[in-house]
């Protein structure tokens, strides 16, 4: 397997708003993510409402790389991102808000609290802390791909070239990714 070459928007989102009563206190689970159809990664995470914001790790796995681990805390004034991977640990921190996102590779679960917002304009900040204007739309509820029979609610995420689709249950955990342009998806696995 390859290297996934993820250039992508990954959002961890500040939440502090009313957007926040859609998620459960905590959730955890697996996603396996494909490129092309075929597996090519996957990732545990496990997020917890805690005092003044949330708490998310992400162990993401993508042959031949090493495990990447990724801490983050969301608060109302700070965002802060913790990084290992490779034997070293990268940590930055980014301006909190209602409807700021920041982005990151190799962590799709990141996606995971986005279950809480409702659509709108939202500001997309890289690595570099540069942050650029996008648009979450959506909120309808349709079929998930590949299970006609499980109804989803869809929300659109667009920022620069970049569009992610992605899928919450009626409880707001995240189900599945998709980014048409990469032509990569990442689906909850069934407990």
């Amino acid at each position: 397997m390859r290297r996934l070459p993820l250039a992508l928007v990954l959002p961890i989102l500040a939440l502090p708003g009313p957007g926040r009563a859609q998620q459960p206190d905590r959730d955890g689970g697996k996603l396996v993510v494909r490129q092309g159809g075929q597996v090519v990664g996957q990732e545990e995470f496990s997020i917890e409402r805690v005092s003044g914001g949330l708490n998310l790790i992400v162990t993401a796995s993508y042959p031949p790389a090493d495990t990447n681990r990724v801490i983050a805390s969301f608060g109302a004034r700070r965002i802060t991102v913790r990084l290992a991977s490779d034997g070293t640990e990268v940590a930055r921190e980014y301006p909190g808000g209602a409807r700021t996102l920041v982005v990151a590779e190799h962590a799709l679960s990141l996606y995971v609290v986005a279950g809480g917002l409702a659509p709108g304009p939202v500001t997309v900040r890289g690595q570099s802390g540069a942050g650029t204007s996008g648009t979450l739309e959506g909120g309808g509820r349709e079929p998930l791909p590949g299970r006609v029979d499980t109804q989803a609610r869809r929300m659109t995420l667009h920022a620069g070239s970049e569009l992610v689709e992605l899928w919450y249950d009626d409880a707001g955990r995240l189900l599945r990714i998709a980014i048409p342009g990469k032509d990569l998806t990442a689906e909850r696995a069934q407990p």
